[in-house]
């Protein structure tokens, strides 16, 4: 197939950091370093990553993400509205669960931006007249909207569940969105929460007719089935973008 063309060649991860980068981080958290000598280590460092790659005949060149350790985790930072939460692990082989985890307490927002476009120009200027790219994870997902209102999604289901299994008689259980929170209600008979002026975002139907010829009178593993296999996600978020 001689008529197809060349694939492009580039880096896919994270650079792997110098030894004498990492020593350097952990002297930042310290407050060791100003602002100054934090720019100077990450331009070196990334100087080193990009002298790699063009020795390496990559087409595309990256800042090796140095600038975003942990990538994900290091973009988080620049978001208010979260809370850094301490990691579950410091001890043996590093791994994800040594990371830090956030909790949002209000919608996330990024008032200086991620340092995204910082970051390319910096790239640009260590190699010029080169193809480049900068990675940028995606946006948030609904899930981040659940753990700003209930903690974590286990926590979310727990409650949403206990709604629904407390409903005397006929009725719905609903997670809404109200003032730009997300809530957990229950409704009886052909009640809806457009009323209170909540805005629907997922409901369980808890009238018996809804769950009676496959659960009989167990509610209860009714609505885990349904939490487990039939909410519709994607449905529940194109609510909360209009709401």
């Amino acid at each position: 197939m001689p008529n197809l063309p060349l694939l492009p060649t580039m880096g896919v991860g994270s650079y792997a950091s110098p030894g004498w980068m990492i020593s350097a981080q952990h002297q930042i958290r310290n407050g060791a370093f100003g602002a100054g000598d934090i720019a100077e280590l990450y331009d070196d460092g990334i100087r080193i990553a990009v002298a790699d790659q063009i020795e390496a005949g990559l087409d595309v060149i990256s800042d090796g993400e140095l600038r975003r350790q942990r990538f994900v985790f290091s973009m988080f930072d620049g978001l208010d509205g979260l809370v850094r939460m301490a990691p579950q692990r410091r001890l043996g082989i590093p791994g994800y669960d040594m990371a830090p985890a956030f909790i949002a307490e209000a919608p996330p927002t990024a008032p200086k931006g991620l340092g995204i476009a910082q970051d390319f120009a910096v790239l640009k200027a260590l190699a010029p007249d080169r193809p480049l790219k900068v990675a940028l994870p995606g946006p948030l997902t609904f899930a981040s909207a659940i753990d700003a209102a209930f903690g974590s999604y286990d926590k979310f289901a727990e409650e949403i569940a206990a709604a629904a299994a407390t409903k005397f008689g006929s009725g719905w259980a609903w997670l809404v969105s109200e003032g730009g929170a997300l809530k957990v209600a229950k409704t009886a008979n052909a009640e809806t929460p457009i009323t209170n002026g909540q805005t629907p975002l997922i409901t369980i139907d808890v009238w018996e007719h809804a769950y009676y010829l496959d659960f009989q009178n167990r509610r209860p593993d009714y609505v885990k089935a349904f939490l487990d296999h039939l909410v519709n996600w994607d449905f529940a978020a194109e609510n909360l973008a209009n709401a």
